[in-house]
């Protein structure tokens, strides 16, 4: 039965609340039909759970619907893995591997595959050894093997160590497994099974320094930055395990190649300037027979090594430690620049565990070493910067050029003019001008120098007067 309120209780108030002391327990009720419950009892375990020392608290009885207590927790969101797409990031370079070289002199290196786990195997010499000719044996050459940076690593045996083959000029690579490998490809060396193959002819034009890509059954010798004439810029493809030659590719012999990368239907060169050819950019080809696809141009960017992760993305390192990626081999997106230790003769980069690892031969006294930069994940959809124009003005007007979400800018950002030619950066524009602000975005009045060549032209925005970071769509100047 329901108490009355008290006397002095407001109208509408509903019945008072009841606190009762209960002092003792008595038994446990678990049918419908229960025994009368003594007042200052209570029932030993009915409809009641523990929820704190010394708390109970009532619950509902079971219902057509099940309820936890608590509830079940939201499932996390997918995580960042190598194939998204992370926009602009923060970058800074950091020295992961340093290379010893217990024979001392001139130090050279090959290498192709870091672990997840950060584990690498490294081939290193010392180019004065064997009157200047490092040959392959362990009087002049040696390995190590790493795991995690500052860890202790150790030296395996050399593989079939033959020193009659010269490895003076040993060859830096992108590969599924470790890997490793020397000038003219005599052959490939597999540190984790410890197994060589040796490459069946036509043997590479000798004196040219190289690169190569392994992936699955394949290998391909590439001629790198410093080949020599024409003819022997050129991508060779041979089968493993048997060491068979496959193909020869000549549809690209205009352009010497840095680095590169395959997948499962495609084989990735970066391209360089060639004796005869200035150009820079992308080469794809068809695994099966090496023939050319398509080119994607970077003399934009004025590119180091590449890395792919997959056929929809490629990362790209400059020689001015500006990084990008390609998305959808359509797309240049700008992700960040640092202060880095690339040199012309850094000849591979490799994408793992969110960090992309790049490194030199060695070659000219330059460092052997392995660096690396985090590139993180993303906070949410990438942040990808931009600028936008209006779509006519007249030679001597100005130019209302607005540019959004731009990372990290500096005072010396600057906007440049340039023809709309398909080539996205030039070091020397029409024209440029500084905002001067250092805002993440802004509007700038930008003028048109009088006397320009009626046409189609774009706006740039350029990192610290260095690194393309966007271009406008192309505006017509009347």
């Amino acid at each position: 039965m329901a108490q009355a309120p008290d006397a002095g209780a407001p109208r509408g108030a509903g019945a008072p609340r009841q606190n009762k002391t209960i002092k003792q327990f008595s038994g446990m009720n678990t049918r419908e039909f229960r025994n009368a419950v003594p007042e200052g009892s209570f029932p030993w375990l009915e409809n009641i759970q523990p929820i704190g020392p010394g708390n109970l608290h009532s619950i509902p009885g079971r219902g057509q619907s099940l309820a936890r207590i608590p509830p079940t927790p939201v499932p996390p969101p997918v995580g960042c893995t190598d194939a998204t797409l992370r926009g602009q990031q923060h970058l800074a370079e950091e020295l992961r591997f340093s290379n010893p070289d217990d024979h001392g002199g001139n130090t050279r290196t090959s290498w192709s595959y870091i672990s997840p786990t950060e584990e690498v195997y490294t081939l290193v010499g010392a180019a004065g050894c064997a009157g200047g000719n490092m040959i392959y044996d362990a009087t002049c050459c040696q390995l190590n093997h790493f795991v995690g940076p500052g860890a202790p690593f150790d030296h395996p045996a050399l593989i079939d160590p033959n020193g009659s083959k010269p490895a003076i000029n040993v060859n830096l690579g992108t590969s599924d497994e470790p890997c490793y490998s020397y000038a003219n490809f005599l052959g490939a060396y597999f540190p984790a099974s410890m197994t060589s193959v040796t490459f069946t002819s036509p043997s590479p034009p000798f004196g040219a320094f190289f690169s190569f890509a392994k992936k699955g059954d394949r290998f391909y010798g590439l001629n790198a930055a410093f080949g020599g004439a024409d003819p022997s810029h050129r991508v060779w493809a041979w089968d493993l395990p048997s060491g068979n030659f496959l193909w020869e590719s000549t549809d690209i012999t205009a352009y010497t190649a840095s680095n590169g990368y395959a997948t499962a239907n495609f084989l990735y060169v970066l391209l360089l300037s060639g004796p005869s050819t200035p150009f820079q950019g992308i080469a794809k080809l068809n695994t099966s027979d090496g023939s050319l696809v398509t080119i994607f141009n970077l003399d934009t960017i004025n590119p180091r090594c590449l890395f792919v992760v997959n056929d929809n993305l490629i990362y790209i390192l400059t020689t001015s430690g500006g990084f990008y990626y390609i998305e959808n081999f359509t797309d240049l997106i700008y992700v960040g620049s640092f202060s880095s230790s690339i040199t012309s003769f850094s000849g591979t980069g490799f994408f793992t565990e969110s960090r992309y690892y790049y490194g030199g031969t060695g070659f000219g006294g330059f460092s052997a070493d392995i660096y690396a930069i985090e590139v993180p994940c993303p906070d949410g959809d990438p942040l990808i910067a931009s600028v936008t124009t209006g779509a006519t003005v007249a030679a001597g007007a100005n130019l209302t050029v607005d540019w959004a979400d731009v990372l990290e800018p500096t005072t010396g950002d600057r906007l440049y003019l340039n023809p709309d030619d398909g080539n996205a950066f030039d070091p020397s524009p029409l024209s440029s001008q500084i905002p001067g602000t250092g805002l993440p975005s802004g509007s700038f009045a930008f003028p048109i120098p009088g006397g320009t060549t009626p046409g189609s032209y774009v706006i740039q925005y350029v990192w610290s007067n260095t690194n393309l970071v966007a271009t406008s769509a192309p505006f017509t100047v009347t």
